[in-house]
């Protein structure tokens, strides 16, 4: 009897810490809500319209737009196209939009919950896992993965997640059967990614190495022959594409500069950090005096549920294996530098200026998410430092606040008069309507 009720009482402190780790989050990304279109989600919302005016379908646009992409940048992403294609369609208001974006990042914060659960095998590193994210979760006051690109980044992003949770269930499954649906799910969650983005060689190797760590032999090779296979196909495809690409975007040309691939990479590690943007711009000098109260206010509510959420979990984060918290900050380092590795090969990445990072900026800060994770546990389960709670809490606390603040400061960092539309069609397009016509219509 007293079991159970030691039980119960563990379960509603769990839930507890979840929901407080959650409201966190969500607050975070709230000023998300009051971001213009920016970047490509400035044509893309008036693309339904487009489409209603010259008759065509949403798989007319996948199919004209893969086409483009394919002969001038030497991509195939036809999914990618269709769901950017998609949530514009169905989001077309500037509200609405917004709205799927903050789900979207709910549901990605989820899924790293999820992951970071069952890779170090216990349930309490859930609400740290978001609290995490949400101290890593930086909009940038840029064309970036966060504000704009609707939720295209944000679907690769989470597609990788369920790839990762599938691996690691049919590394540690006891059922074969339930390995074989992982396994399954693995294999069409890598080919859905494959089909979505342009790089996915972080995802493969992140793949690789857990196929590695099996115990299982025959399953561990097969593993790594499908992985192995996987890549090369891969590899082959994006060679061909690349060579037989007709456009000249700097993005897509390689560097011949070893020098300058080193500080590219190195650039783009640096883009992912907290706070890396304002070496780029300050925003924080944006936000208006008359906004200071209340964000006091806010802060004082996210200090209390973040120390009250990191407070219920850490004491229980006792016991986990010190193999799956080098296996987490192993996936995080390959999340985090395989893109930057890669990127830095490009001149036009190369050329950009500090502080300002690509679109797999996203991806890099899951990567820093789950190597912090593996950090924080580590500190919990052997209390090195100091008893657990008394780093962690101040860290996480004073992370979810700069980051709530700095958020704040982009949305008035951005000009709403430059590209975006808030009402009708932006200016760009309305110019070109009124020079060109409106092409079928009499």
């Amino acid at each position: 009897m007293a079991n159970s009720s030691l039980l119960a009482g563990q379960k509603r402190y769990y839930v507890l810490a979840l929901i407080f780790s959650l409201i966190v989050f969500v607050v975070v990304i709230a000023p998300l809500f009051y971001t213009p279109f920016s970047g490509d989600d400035v044509f893309d919302s008036v693309w339904p319209e487009q489409r209603l005016i010259e008759g065509r379908s949403l798989l007319d646009d996948t199919i004209m737009w893969t086409s483009y992409f394919q002969n001038e940048f030497g991509k195939f992403n036809p999914i990618a196209h269709f769901v950017a294609g998609g949530f514009s369609t169905l989001f077309d208001r500037r509200v609405d939009f917004k709205v799927g974006q903050i789900v979207a990042e709910i549901i990605v914060a989820g899924s790293l919950a999820y992951l970071a659960s069952i890779l170090l095998r216990s349930r309490w590193v859930a609400p740290i896992a978001i609290l995490v994210l949400a101290s890593f979760t930086y909009f940038r006051p840029y064309p970036g993965p966060y504000i704009s690109f609707g939720v295209t980044i944000k679907w690769v992003t989470l597609i990788s997640v369920w790839g990762l949770i599938c691996a690691v269930q049919w590394m540690e499954n006891p059922s074969r059967l339930r390995r074989r649906y992982w396994g399954t799910g693995w294999l069409f969650t890598t080919t859905i990614y494959i089909f979505s983005y342009e790089l996915v060689v972080a995802h493969l190797l992140a793949s690789a190495f857990l196929a590695g760590l099996c115990r299982r032999r025959r399953d561990r090779n097969s593993a790594l022959v499908v992985v192995s296979v996987l890549s090369f196909l891969y590899m082959l495809s994006r060679g061909y594409l690349l060579l037989n690409r007709t456009g000249s975007y700097a993005a897509y040309q390689f560097g011949n500069s070893l020098p300058m691939a080193i500080s590219g990479a190195a650039k783009q590690v640096f883009s992912a950090l907290p706070l890396a943007h304002y070496a780029y711009v300050n925003t924080l000098e944006n936000i208006p005096q008359g906004l200071y109260l209340l964000i006091g206010c806010v802060l004082a509510i996210l200090a209390a549920l973040s120390f009250l959420a990191v407070r219920i979990s850490l004491p229980n984060l006792k016991g986990i294996r010190s193999r799956n918290v080098v296996i987490g900050v192993a996936l995080g380092a390959i999340y985090i530098l395989v893109p930057s590795l890669f990127g830095g090969l490009s001149s036009g990445l190369q050329a950009r200026p500090l502080g300002v990072g690509y679109l797999f900026l996203m991806p890099q800060v899951i990567g820093l998410a789950l190597a912090s994770i593996g950090f924080i546990t580590w500190i919990a389960g052997r209390q090195a430092f100091a008893p657990p709670g008394k780093l962690v809490q101040p860290f996480i606390v004073i992370a979810t606040a700069s980051s709530f603040v700095s958020n704040v400061s982009v949305v008035f960092a951005v000009d709403p008069r430059i590209n975006v539309r808030t009402l009708g069609y932006p200016r760009e397009i309305d110019e070109r309507f009124l020079l060109e016509g409106m092409k079928n219509v009499p």
